[in-house]
This record gives C-alpha cells, sequence and structure tokens, in this order.
C-alpha cells in the first residue's frame, strides 16, 4: 500500500504504541499507524490533555480515538515537531547520499562486525567507522609534533 500521507511519519512511538494497541470493534484487528488520518490535541479546563486520533481500519471501518496523556499540549506538539524535524533531515541526506544509505550485503555487515570485534580502543572504533573527529584529531597532533 502506496502510503497517502507521511502524517504516521511524525507520530511519535510512544504515540504509535497506543494506536497498534488500539483494536478495530468490527473486525478485532490492531490499527495501522499508517491509516491515521488526522490527530488533534485537546486540553480541558481542568488541565487534562487529550490526543484525538482519527484512524481508517482495514476493514474500512473509520474510528476515533481519544487517548489521555500526562503530558501538557506544549509537549506534544514539540514531540511531534521533533518527528517532523527528524524526518525532513533523513528525506534531505537519502536525497544527498542515495547511494550511502543503501543496504548493507550480509557479508559487508560479517566483516564490519569481525572488525568491531577487533577494536580495543575508542581511536581505533572512530578510524574504523571513517569518522571526521579522528581525521581532524589525527591532522592536529601531526601539526603539534611538528612544532
Amino acid at each position: 500500500m502506496k502510503d497517502r500521507n507521511k502524517l504516521h511519519n511524525w507520530i511519535p512511538f510512544e504515540i504509535k504504541k497506543a494506536i497498534i494497541d488500539c483494536k478495530c470493534p468490527t473486525c478485532n484487528e490492531s490499527l495501522d499507524t499508517k491509516r491515521v488520518n488526522l490527530i488533534g490535541i485537546k486540553q480541558h479546563s481542568e488541565g487534562q490533555v487529550v490526543l484525538h486520533l482519527e484512524c481508517t481500519c482495514r476493514c474500512g471501518k473509520k474510528l476515533e480515538i481519544s487517548l489521555k496523556k500526562k503530558k501538557s499540549v506544549e509537549q506534544l506538539c514539540y514531540m511531534i515537531l521533533e518527528e517532523i524535524e527528524k524526518d525532513r533531515r533523513i528525506e534531505t541526506v537519502r536525497r544527498r547520499f542515495p547511494r550511502e544509505f543503501a543496504e548493507m550485503k550480509e557479508s559487508e555487515v560479517t566483516s564490519f562486525l569481525k572488525d568491531l570485534r577487533k577494536v580495543k580502543f575508542h581511536e581505533d572504533f572512530m578510524k574504523l567507522i571513517g569518522s571526521e573527529e579522528y581525521v581532524e584529531d589525527q591532522e592536529s597532533h601531526a601539526n603539534e609534533s611538528k612544532d
């Protein structure tokens, strides 16, 4: 199923878990976070925060879910905004470096894990993963030793 929207990508993990824990009263199936159509946040006069979700079950039934949260409206909004920002950063990186984020082959994973087991020091680990910090650190040490 092709995603109709990206809303499910922006739902914080703890809310995704609560959605999956809900069951459709018609077919008794767990709900799918990819089928969330609407997210709303409401704060009642006594300060209680309720998260309203509208989902469509696989069987086609539209459901409304209300989740009482202990967080404030601002905290819930920030959680969602953080997920949106994380998704945007990931998409930007994938567009800029499409080949570098391809799946690793099983042999590459095995080889990496084998090399990782040999690592005894932090510097060796940084070198293994090709960290820029390691390269910069090595260059600064080389310059210090020349002085």
